[in-house]
Order: structure tokens, then C-alpha cells, then sequence
């Protein structure tokens, strides 16, 4: 690379104002390698004084500052000459309603919840840094008054919002259905179709039916907006108002909006316990990358494969892999979930699974039973297919330690470990395929209501002695 090219490169500069070394170290540390330039304040005076003397491409600051808070710092950075278009990112613990609508009324750009994600925390700077309309979203605005409609298409275009007019509902709905926005600002009474009936109606469309409708109305009684409020409408301004205040209040939602889709979206990326665990440690007190838990329980740990695998990577397309991977765990993830399992990870094409009840009888049934569903599941999701596929179970019960297991500053994971977990994995290695096989311990539990016929004593790694299992032939009586 030339000298000159060294020199045209520019890495974004980031102010991240914090009172925590932790904070500051572990974003340091991600945002170093991702291409980005971090300078540090410790308090909101010295992120007001750093901003003031470089001001930086963007900030990202807590709420809970020394000196200055974060909203003070926020509203006081926003009122320097040039500084209103900085993006700010919150990332803060505090989700409280009340927390969230003071950061955006002090010209915050984003907010993000404690804990994050990497990618998420990543996805949101690009965001903020990228120029023109990407970096906010789509506002539909349906308003039959030319001029007011003007006044709120021209300031949240300003403030970088990709913006949609309609002049009526009917036009409204239009557009809502060709270019699904990210949010809808709408008046109350309209002709052809008013905001009620075109909230309404928004509803209806699966891609339209959880995006925030911001009503604009000159009737604000109980009545009003119990009317609103059965329609589906999220939030409410009053006539006359400011353009100033349609743009906070559509920020808000916005990010509100993005908040509730990343959590379920992180749902789906993580077993209940850790989001459990997750939702914990933010409502705890003091820095997140502090708090490490761990406790003793009883389970019945499940683990669960496909017989050879291996070669099947090497015999079909990548395409293909996946695709009956995620056919298969579509099928099979629900049998868990109806019998109260906890799918802690998927690996592969493996499942690792634990039950845990207020009676460890109930959980260890519940365990088994899901093993012989799989078992009948298979035989369906097998039909028409040149290669069925096969399975393995094994299912061992005991005292586990329940934890967070990780780093204190990067990727964490909420699991259980110990010996109970060591062994119902080598009991999945020796099943027979498309066979549930269970240890002693589980045996001693679930005697009374399932088939079962004892093999072994067996060997398995990790082991100096052998150990009794049991085949699980079905449930008794059936």
C-alpha cells in the first residue's frame, strides 16, 4: 500500500465515554481489530471537553456518569455548532420506558441494551456511520393537510429518515403494503380511510402487523384513545404540536421497535436458561462483566445425534446440509419445548438438552418421553427419502453445576457441566441407532413407566468402572 493510500484510509473515530475499565478495555479490544480508532473519557465533563476539542464520528456513552450524566452530556454535545448531526449511542441497563425517552429527548441516536451482542453492537455503528437515509429507517406519513404533512416530511427527512407521503388511509395502506416502513405516522381523521381503520387494516398483513403507528389527533380523550389503542396504535400526539417533537417521539419508537426484534431475534439464537440468565444479569446491580453465576441442580441431561453425520457433510452440497439440518431441528425442537426441555445447544447435528422439574421423577419422564418421540417423529420425517436419516439418545440424571461459563469481557454462554453431562454424552455414543438409552440413575427414576431392558454393564471413556444402561423399548401400557 503507497503512502498516499495510508494516508486517504480514515478508520472512524468512536468517544466512548464510560466509568468502567472493564467497559473500556473490552470494547477496546472489539472495536480495535473491526477498524475503528476509540478514544476514552471516564466521566461526562471530560466526554463533553473531548467531543468539544475532536469531535469524534461517533460516540458511545452510558447513562450513569460521573460529573455530568449521560443525558446532560447528550443535550449539551447536541447544542454545540456542528454537533447536531453526531450520531450518540447509549448502552445502558436502564430499559425503563421513562430511561429510553430521556436519552432520545437528549439527542441520542441510538440505545442499546446491557448485555449486547458484538454483532449487534457492530451492526448498530455502521449503521450510525453510514451517510444518507440507510442509517434511520422509513416513516410513512399519512396526512391529508398538504401543509402539515409537509412540515413532518421535511423534518424527518432532515434528521436522515427515508420518508413516505400519503395524503389519505387509502393512499396510506397503499404504500404501507408496497414498501413495508419501519414505522407510520398518521392522522386521526382522514377521508376515505381514517388512521383507526387504516391502523387497522395495517394489522391485517403478517410483514405489518407489529410496526409502531404514531397517531396525530386533536382529540385526546380516554375514549380516543381507547378506541386507538384497540386499533393497534402505539403512541399518540396531541394538536398543535412542534415537528420537533414527531421526530423524538418516532426515534423512540423506532428503536423500541428494533429493541423488542433483536430480543426475539437473540431468542431464537440462544436457549431459554441463558436468555434467562441474560435478563438477570442486566437487571442486576453493577457492571454486567462482573457478575458470574453458578449453582448446583439436579437434571436429566439429554444428548441426542445423527449416525453418521460425518460422511454425509462430505457427500452433499452445503446447500443441501443445511437445508436438512434445519428441516430436521424444525421437526424435533418442538418435542423438547411441549415436554418442558431446555434445548441448551445445538452442535452440529447434535442436541444437548436438559429437564428439570420440582419432581426430578416428572423430569426424568419428561426426558424419556421425548427421546421416543423423536423416535416416532423419525419414521415421518424419514418418508420419501432415499437416505433416512438415524438418530441416537442417551439420557443420564444427576447433580450438575449450572453456570455462567466464559469470559468475563467477550462470549459467555449459560450450560451445565459435570460429570451427569460427561456421561449421558458417552451413553448417546454407545445407543444402538434409533435408540434411547438411559442410565442407572435415570432408570431408578422413570422405572415405573417406561419398557425397558438393561445392557450391559458397558465401558465408557472417562469411566474406570462399568456401568449399567438401560434400552427404552416404550412407555408402559403402550
Amino acid at each position: 500500500m503507497s503512502a498516499d493510500e495510508t494516508h486517504t484510509q480514515h478508520r472512524p473515530c468512536i468517544l466512548l465515554v464510560d466509568d468502567t475499565n472493564l467497559v473500556h478495555a473490552y470494547l477496546q479490544r472489539m472495536l480495535g481489530p473491526e477498524g475503528y480508532e476509540v478514544s476514552h473519557a471516564r466521566d461526562g465533563e471530560a466526554g463533553l471537553r473531548a467531543a468539544t476539542e475532536t469531535p469524534p464520528d461517533v460516540i458511545i456513552t452510558s447513562i450513569e456518569l460521573p460529573k455530568l450524566n449521560g443525558y446532560d452530556m447528550c443535550a449539551q454535545i447536541k447544542a454545540l455548532p456542528g454537533m447536531a448531526e453526531l450520531p450518540i449511542l447509549v448502552l445502558s441497563s436502564r430499559t425503563s420506558g421513562v430511561d429510553i425517552d430521556r436519552c432520545f429527548d437528549a439527542g441520542a441516536t441510538d440505545f442499546l441494551p446491557k448485555p449486547f451482542a458484538k454483532e449487534v453492537l457492530l451492526a448498530r455503528l455502521e449503521k450510525a456511520l453510514s451517510s444518507g437515509t440507510d442509517r434511520r429507517g422509513t416513516v410513512l406519513v399519512v396526512e391529508d393537510s398538504a401543509v402539515q404533512r409537509a412540515v413532518i416530511v421535511g423534518a424527518l427527512q432532515k434528521e436522515g429518515f427515508d420518508v413516505l407521503a400519503g395524503a389519505h388511509g387509502g393512499e396510506g395502506l397503499e404504500l404501507a403494503i408496497e414498501h413495508w416502513p419501519d414505522l407510520v405516522v398518521t392522522d386521526s381523521e382522514m377521508p376515505v380511510m381514517n388512521g383507526r381503520d387504516l391502523t387497522r387494516e395495517i394489522r391485517k398483513h403478517e410483514r405489518l402487523v407489529d410496526v409502531p403507528v404514531l397517531m396525530l389527533t386533536a382529540a385526546d380523550t380516554s375514549v380516543d384513545r381507547a378506541k386507538g389503542e384497540h386499533a393497534g396504535v402505539t403512541a399518540y400526539i396531541t394538536k398543535p404540536f412542534v415537528p420537533d417533537q414527531v421526530v423524538v417521539i418516532v426515534k423512540k419508537l423506532i428503536a423500541e421497535h428494533r429493541l423488542v426484534r433483536e430480543r426475539s431475534a437473540m431468542h431464537r439464537y440462544m436457549s431459554d436458561s441463558a436468555a434467562a440468565a441474560a435478563a438477570a444479569v442486566a437487571d442486576s446491580k453493577g457492571d454486567v462483566a462482573d457478575v458470574m453465576r453458578a449453582e448446583m441442580k439436579f437434571a436429566t441431561i439429554f444428548f441426542t445425534d445423527i449416525v453418521g453425520f460425518t460422511p454425509m457433510t462430505e457427500r452433499m452440497e452445503p446447500h443441501q446440509l443445511v437445508g436438512l439440518l434445519n428441516e430436521y431441528f424444525d421437526a424435533m425442537a418442538p418435542l423438547f419445548k411441549e415436554r418442558g426441555g431446555n434445548i441448551d445447544k445445538l452442535i452440529g447435528d447434535a442436541i444437548m438438552a436438559t429437564f428439570v422439574a420440582d419432581d426430578d421423577r416428572d423430569a426424568a419422564a419428561a426426558a424419556v418421553d421425548t427421546g421416543l418421540a423423536m423416535l416416532r417423529t423419525l419414521a415421518s420425517f424419514n418418508e420419501g427419502r432415499e437416505e433416512p436419516v438415524r438418530i441416537r439418545v442417551g439420557i443420564n440424571s444427576g447433580e450438575v453445576i449450572m453456570g455462567d461459563i466464559g469470559s468475563r469481557l467477550y462470549r459467555r454462554d449459560y450450560t451445565a457441566i459435570g460429570d451427569a453431562v460427561n456421561v449421558a454424552a458417552r451413553l448417546e455414543s454407545a445407543a444402538e441407532h434409533d435408540s434411547v438409552l438411559i442410565s442407572a440413575a435415570t432408570y431408578a427414576l422413570v422405572a415405573d413407566r417406561f419398557d425397558v431392558e438393561a445392557r450391559g454393564p458397558i465401558q465408557v471413556k472417562g469411566k474406570s468402572a462399568s456401568i449399567t444402561v438401560y434400552r427404552v423399548n416404550g412407555s408402559r401400557g403402550g
